[in-house]
């Protein structure tokens, strides 16, 4: 449902969506439908990206240990950002997730596509970043 990096690195890898983040911002994680975990480089602030709403959250924890039990383990989150009934669906017709892949419904939304679970596809995490930033238009003005 979700990965933890091994290493933080900085926000930049995921350009456009770094010119909507605070400075110094790092990516720790990201969930198996390309959002994005985010912290400080203090570790001591942490907020998510929400690719399909174009969305920067912050999250009212101040450790990763706090994010991922209260934060991550929190039944709404589970329902609506982990998916793991979508997650599971999605696994069964596209196979499982390999290291560095996402989920994500081709065309994207944004640029007219439904969404639908039928009409995802499995890709690098790290391309989809920018694909989604870029299709939302992030960061442009």
């Amino acid at each position: 449902m979700y990965v933890f990096l091994s290493e933080p690195f900085a926000s930049d890898k995921i350009s456009p969506w770094s010119k909507i983040l605070p400075v110094g911002s790092d990516v720790v994680g990201y969930t198996s439908f390309g959002d994005f975990f985010i912290s400080s480089k203090s570790h001591s602030e942490f907020g998510l990206i929400l690719t399909q709403s174009a969305s920067f959250e912050r999250i009212p924890v101040t450790s990763l240990r706090d994010f991922e039990s209260a934060f991550l383990s929190d039944p709404g989150v589970i329902r609506s950002i982990l998916r793991p009934e979508e997650l599971k669906y999605l696994a069964a017709q596209l196979g499982e997730l390999d290291t560095d892949e996402v989920y994500f419904p081709v065309p994207y939304p944004c640029l007219g596509g439904s969404g639908e679970l039928d009409t995802y596809q499995k890709g690098d995490v790290w391309v989809y970043a920018s694909i989604s930033g870029q299709s939302h238009n992030v960061g442009a003005n």
